[in-house]
């Protein structure tokens, strides 16, 4: 199944509501982005916010990895200046976007360490 097909299927079955994908595993499933760096410590936080538009969001400092890496596919990547409280802020924006009726979050996998 094409990335694009596994983003679409997610977003049918969401019908209306939000998802934040933080694992690294489902990051990799959604969009094919992925680093050797131990994320987030090396790499910072990451996450996809799947659904019309699949917004992959990223440190800024990666932006030049994330365009130059074979096979990922997403729709927006969307990036923060590379602190915590940058990856809240810029997630919670993206958020406010969407015309949800409730949002789903990875029960383990979120790590802002």
């Amino acid at each position: 199944m094409q990335l694009k097909e596994r983003r679409d299927r997610l977003s049918s079955k969401l019908s209306g509501q939000t998802a934040v994908v933080t694992s690294e595993a489902n990051i990799f499933y959604l969009t094919g982005f992925r680093t050797t760096a131990r994320r987030p410590k090396q790499i910072g936080p990451t996450a996809v916010v799947p659904g019309a538009d699949c917004a992959l969001i990223a440190p800024a400092k990666w932006e030049a990895q994330i365009a130059t890496s074979a096979g990922v596919c997403y729709d927006r990547l969307v990036l923060y200046d590379n602190t915590t409280e940058g990856f809240l802020t810029t997630l919670a924006a993206l958020i406010r976007t969407r015309d949800t009726s409730a949002l789903w979050l990875e029960q383990d996998s979120i790590d802002l360490s």
